[in-house]
């Protein structure tokens, strides 16, 4: 009982010039965001137009194209990568659109791509702005929000 009165006295002894800042949610990434996604279907029919490696009729799994782009980025840059069929899918499923640029390479040379485009791959989410974009807005509207209450405050302040 003592912390909600410590509490209750705290708030009343801010100074009546302070601005109170509301709490705006930002924008959360696409792979973060509703279940509206769309299904990269370019990335899918370009995997499934390469046969499988193992030999037989099937077409190339999510697995061994993850392993095919690891393959391919080390023999480039001697690192070793960790792509996984989990990843893959989740870019066929569109929970995610731009892969990080190596990845981006290692797709493009796997699958015979000459762009990022022709395998599905954007920058942007289903709004059409990236992320970025869609933070500067949230972020512009907040100090937009505690200006107009800082000028109310003030306002306040004059008239009492």
């Amino acid at each position: 009982m003592a912390a909600n009165t410590s509490t209750a006295n705290a708030a009343q002894a801010a100074p009546p010039s302070a601005p109170r800042i509301a709490a705006v949610p930002l924008p959360l990434r696409p792979a973060q965001s509703a279940p509206m996604r769309q299904p990269n279907q370019l990335l899918r029919r370009a995997r499934l137009r390469l046969p499988s490696p193992s030999g037989s009729d099937r077409p190339m799994s999510r697995q061994e194209l993850a392993e095919a782009v690891n393959a391919y980025l080390f023999t480039h840059t001697k690192r070793v990568y960790d792509l996984n069929a989990h990843y893959v899918g989740r870019l066929e499923r569109g929970a995610r659109h731009w892969p990080n640029a190596d990845y981006r390479q290692g797709f493009r040379a796997v699958l015979g791509a000459q762009s990022d485009a022709e395998l599905g791959f954007s920058r942007t989410g289903r709004s059409g702005k990236t992320w970025a974009d869609e933070a500067m807005a949230a972020l512009a509207s907040v100090i937009q929000k505690t200006r107009h209450q800082a000028v109310a405050n003030k306002a306040e302040g004059e008239h009492a």
